[in-house]
């Protein structure tokens, strides 16, 4: 971890490094497909363009408290920061959620 740079990390909005490589983990293909779709419907009704055409400002309003933003941990970057709201919208629309 420590030998990959920071502007290369950031280019990624969600990853994991393991050494464990196992079978049959996680959801199905199929499982997957149906959460996806429920997301992009509930997206769709919100109203709203896609997740990633969104600025800091719009994810900020999204967020349940305007304080927590105070609480994120402290990101290096500015596009890991956005990163991580894109990503907590995304989770939000995947649980039919108006709010991060």
């Amino acid at each position: 971890m420590d030998k990959l740079s920071g502007p290369f990390l950031d280019r990624f909005s969600i990853f994991e490094f393991t050494h464990l490589w196992k079978k049959d983990v996680g959801p199905k293909a199929f499982d997957v497909l149906k959460n996806i779709d429920s997301g992009v419907r509930f997206c769709a009704r919100r109203g709203s363009r896609r997740n990633e055409e969104l600025s800091q400002e719009e994810l900020v309003l999204f967020l349940e408290d305007s304080k927590i933003q105070e609480s994120f941990p402290a990101f290096r970057s500015w596009r890991r920061f956005l990163s991580f709201l894109r990503v907590g919208r995304t989770i939000a629309d995947l649980d039919a959620s108006e709010k991060i």
